[in-house]
């Protein structure tokens, strides 16, 4: 059977993103059995067009950001953390699925009757990677219990805990600015600039440290890292009270590793770099986006000065270097890869890395698309340059060609980069009439797929993909295991949680009535009714 027909004769689907939830936790007394609901954390699956923190997660970093207002103060943290390649299965399939029923946050494993799922409504979710202005005001949970926070007023939130399947809460405290699972059954929140240790059982809480209004863990959580009052801290979860501090006068904390002996951090307005036991480093004065590279090593920084200067600082050196002036946006820079790309002023692409630029030398590309894929370790970029006539080419510039600034055009009449994930390259092509097929390592495995829809299944063994079904005006999900594609079903509005191969989650449209769905691998089905949105939340 053909993919078209495939396609006219199916009538169930889906499409691409998937919603989880992630956050932090915390705890202190306890008490409390009033209904208030629960909420919704918002996590994304599998998604490759931009790297969220869900990609950064099931790839070779995690890269974390804790943002909490401490006062006019804000901490923003970037952390690098090695990932175990053989956990990903097990640690993305660790979640709960849910769903907003009549107002009401449900689930498949947790959630239905459940106290806190009332009051949904009332909660602020946040993504860890979200901006540092956001609060950690979204659910979590550990498998046995759901952690959630309600906002109270600027910035300082109520927090709870529960069972799963709960129809009791207990507070935890109620001035709380930050909050994380420190294991199961425990959690360290900050709140009134302390740092505490909470253990759900009992509700025994104990005081860890001073100076705390945000903090993060390291990824053995062991380690903790503070920032309150200005105050930068780290110190060993086992030994409270027995903190080191860092620096004072600090607003905001860029990178750190996962020892937290090297950062780059802004103190008193300066950007300041520091590595182990090493003096404090000015860098520069007045600047804005910052990216750090290899922290944990002689840590790299790219920022950008004076509005427009792309400056470059590596440990060691004496004083920045000016990597190009007059630029106008950048590329695919990010806390893990090392190289990206800048456009300039004068209507020049620059390939960077290492602190210098060399000219993109393609007259050809008139301009770049968003989703640029940088990786430190082949020291390649990967992007889809237009011409004139805005037809797109995969091109690659890697530091074998850097010195002479050429590309590679890998493919031609490229619509979209869906994923590059070690040697698997899979990309949307036009097929001449302005159809989009789907290829993966240069093979075509689907046509008329909805570009940026496409997913890896946490399995690693499964594609799942939206299509638009010729004729109908329908959109169906499809799901591809290497050999042959399936129907999932008719989607309705493009979030998809794909787990594995037999636990795929949609919203399907049926009768007018938007149902959430689940594909076990062989036939769809039903598990609610009157659905407005579907989440992940993962612990």
């Amino acid at each position: 059977m053909s993919d078209k027909e495939l396609r006219e004769e199916t009538n169930e689907t889906t499409e691409e993103k998937e919603v989880v939830t992630e956050t932090k936790a915390e705890k202190k007394d306890e008490a409390e059995v009033v209904t208030k609901p629960e909420e919704t954390a918002e996590k994304k699956s599998y998604e490759n067009i931009k790297p969220t923190l869900w990609e950064r997660m099931t790839t070779k970093q995690k890269v974390l950001s804790i943002a909490i207002p401490v006062g006019v103060i804000v901490l923003a943290v970037l952390i690098t953390i090695i990932v175990v390649r053989t956990n990903h299965y097990k640690n993305l399939t660790q979640g709960v699925e849910v769903y907003y029923q009549d107002g009401t946050m449900m689930g498949v494993k947790a959630f239905k009757d459940a106290e806190y799922s009332y009051s949904a409504a009332a909660f602020v979710f946040a993504q860890e990677d979200a901006d540092i202005s956001s609060n950690p005001a979204v659910t979590t949970s550990d498998g046995k219990y759901i952690y959630f926070a309600e906002e109270s007023a600027n910035g300082v939130f109520s927090l709870y805990v529960s069972k799963v399947n709960g129809k009791k809460k207990t507070l935890v405290d109620d001035n709380v600015t930050d909050y994380e699972i420190l294991e199961k059954g425990v959690i360290c929140y900050a709140a009134e600039n302390t740092l505490y240790r909470y253990v759900v059982k009992g509700g025994k809480v104990s005081n860890l440290a001073t100076d705390a209004t945000n903090f993060i863990l390291n990824s053995r959580k062991n380690r903790v890292m503070m920032l309150g009052g200005g105050i930068l801290s780290a110190m060993e979860i086992d030994k409270p009270g027995e903190k080191k501090e860092i620096d004072t006068g600090v607003s905001r904390v860029f990178a750190a590793d996962d020892k937290f002996e090297s950062f780059v951090y802004e103190k008193n307005g300066v950007l300041c770099g520091k590595y182990k036991e090493d003096p404090v480093v000015s860098i520069a004065n007045n600047v804005n986006d910052v990216w750090v590279h290899n922290i944990d090593e002689k840590y790299e920084v790219y920022y950008i000065a004076g509005g427009h200067n792309l400056k470059y600082y590596k440990r060691g050196d004496k004083d920045s270097s000016l990597v190009k002036d007059y630029v106008t946006d950048i590329y695919g820079a990010n806390q893990q890869a090392g190289v990206f790309l800048c456009y300039t002023q004068d209507g020049i692409y620059y390939f960077v890395e290492n602190g210098k630029p060399v000219a993109v030398s393609e007259e050809a590309i008139v301009s770049v698309d968003r989703n640029v894929i940088c990786d430190k370790a082949d020291g390649k970029v990967t992007f889809i340059g237009y011409d004139a006539s805005n037809k797109g080419t995969l091109y690659a510039m890697s530091n074998k060609l850097f010195n002479k600034g050429k590309i590679e055009a890998l493919e031609t009449d490229v619509v979209s980069i869906e994923f590059i994930e070690g040697k698997e390259l899979c990309i949307c092509k036009n097929d001449g009439t302005g159809i989009p097929e789907l290829y993966l390592n240069g093979e075509r495995i689907a046509t008329n797929v909805i570009p940026g829809s496409v997913q890896k299944c946490a399995d690693r063994d499964h594609l799942v993909y939206a299509c638009n079904t010729f004729g109908t005006g329908k959109v169906n999900l499809f799901i591809h295991d290497g050999k042959e594609e399936k129907v999932i079903g008719e989607v309705a509005d493009g979030k998809v949680i794909a787990v594995s191969g037999k636990a795929v989650y949609y919203v399907a449209d049926v009768d007018g009535t938007k149902h959430f769905m689940k594909y076990n691998g062989k036939k769809s089905k039903s598990l609610a009714e009157n659905v407005m949105e579907i989440g992940y939340i993962f612990y």
